[in-house]
């Protein structure tokens, strides 16, 4: 009964593997579809992570996994996906011309001996490249997602090693040191399971190495649920073809690197660098791309109507706290980090601690220091980012163009372990034009 059970399973696979390209095209032009319209949602998402900031190096790790994750797959989705619609297409294409010509015949082309010699011995029978489309198609299909859950178990890994960093920041002594340890050994034995993986199972072949790698293999196993796509991964190394196609990861993830960091400069005569004598979008609200997360001040417009200016002055935990605790050493913070449920902030005193963002400003309008500035807490309704906005009255300013220096006390050098700042200095670098009508 087993046996006929089998057998009725193994037909019916059989059945399904040769009419699979039906779905195989279905699922891939569906999803281009979706990918195509998910670009602005998946650059919002992104961008709403990014300035989710709680100033804490292993919590904000944590937080842009998903991103991380996010982006890599549908970068990956789409290329794959158009790719494996085009050699798809190619081969129904083979199908419908084999039925029509059947197999080449080079008698026919009345070709000269030395080219048919040489076109007869470098193209294949039309039917074996048929069934080598066929293989490559159903390899990339599955190669995709084998590189999606590859994205998703590498986000996972840095998600629980964002964990084990935040112990060994919030540990007390000697346990700080102990778990920095344990940080160590955990990135150590990734890498030890990366190279097994892209050795494709070199370490499991080794019989002394592979009884002390066995327990390793199991736990980044686990933490990564490599698990998941366990099957198709020895489904495709345990033959020739699957495993170049596996092992074509390696100069695929560095095409990847390379596409992201590639620049082509084609203008002989326009500097790299002059933001002081560029007039730069992100300056502006009204011109800003929407996309960039911006750690700079910005303004409305390049065109100032009003009699006041207004300038969005970013607070960045992770660079403004260790020198809002050097100007105000007396002001009590509020708690920070991930809760379940809202905490109670405040016992933050609001004049105080407005007061002690206003000292890490010094603004200045065409190189003079401006007086009676007005500062708020605000939230920027476009970038999403919260700040102080500085309110300077332009009311005795002449019409025309003026320059607003930018001055933001910085740390020199911080002390990261008990957050004390060493000769903080004041950057005067950001240099915003604008125009009074």
């Amino acid at each position: 009964m087993k046996k006929k059970e089998k057998q009725t399973l193994s037909n019916w696979l059989e059945i399904l593997q040769q009419e699979s390209w039906h779905l195989e095209l279905l699922i891939s032009g569906f999803a281009i579809f979706l990918l195509v319209g998910a670009r602005d949602p998946l650059n919002l998402f992104i961008y709403n992570s990014s300035v989710t900031s709680t100033g804490i190096i292993a919590i904000d790790l944590a937080l842009t996994v998903p991103s991380i994750i996010l982006i890599g797959s549908w970068f990956v989705l789409l290329i794959n996906l158009i790719v494996h619609v085009m050699f798809r297409g190619l081969w129904v294409s083979t199908i419908g011309l084999r039925y029509v010509s059947g197999d080449i015949d080079f008698d026919s082309l009345e070709l000269t001996p030395k080219f048919k010699s040489f076109l007869e011995h470098r193209i294949i029978n039309f039917d074996t490249f048929i069934n080598r489309l066929e293989k490559l198609c159903s390899s990339i299909f599955g190669f995709t997602f084998l590189i999606i859950f590859v994205i998703i178990s590498t986000g996972l890994f840095f998600f629980f090693a964002s964990g084990l960093i935040l112990l060994s920041e919030w540990s007390p002594p000697p346990m700080d040191t102990f778990f920095e340890g344990v940080v160590f050994v955990y990135f150590a034995g990734g890498g030890i399971y990366l190279i097994d993986f892209i050795t494709l199972g070199w370490l499991k072949k080794l019989p002394k190495i592979g009884r002390l790698y066995f327990p390793l293999y199991l736990f980044y196993s686990l933490i990564t649920l490599s698990f998941i796509y366990r099957p198709l991964y020895y489904n495709l190394i345990d033959n020739k073809f699957g495993r170049k196609v596996v092992l074509f990861l390696i100069p695929y993830g560095l095409l990847f690197f390379i596409y992201n960091n590639i620049f082509i400069e084609t203008h002989k005569y326009l500097p790299s660098y002059a933001l002081n004598q560029t007039i730069e979008t992100n300056f502006y609200d009204d011109t800003w791309d929407q996309n960039t997360f911006l750690q700079q001040a910005s303004l409305p417009s390049l065109q100032i109507e009003k009699n006041y200016l207004e300038v969005f002055l970013p607070y960045l935990s992770t660079a403004d706290d260790p020198i809002i605790k050097n100007l105000c050493p007396d002001l009590i913070p509020a708690e920070t980090g991930v809760f379940l449920f809202n905490r109670d902030t405040f016992r933050l005193d609001p004049e105080k601690a407005l007061s002690c963002h206003a000292q890490r400003f010094e603004l200045f309008i065409d190189g003079t220091l401006t007086m009676g500035t007005d500062f708020w807490f605000y939230k920027h309704p476009q970038r999403k980012a919260q700040g102080i906005l500085a309110v300077i009255d332009l009311t005795q300013m002449k019409p025309g163009k003026h320059l607003l220096t930018v001055g933001v006390y910085l740390p020199k050098e911080i002390n990261w372990a008990s957050g004390e700042v060493k000769e903080p200095y004041l950057n005067k670098d950001l240099i915003i034009p604008f125009w009074k009508m």
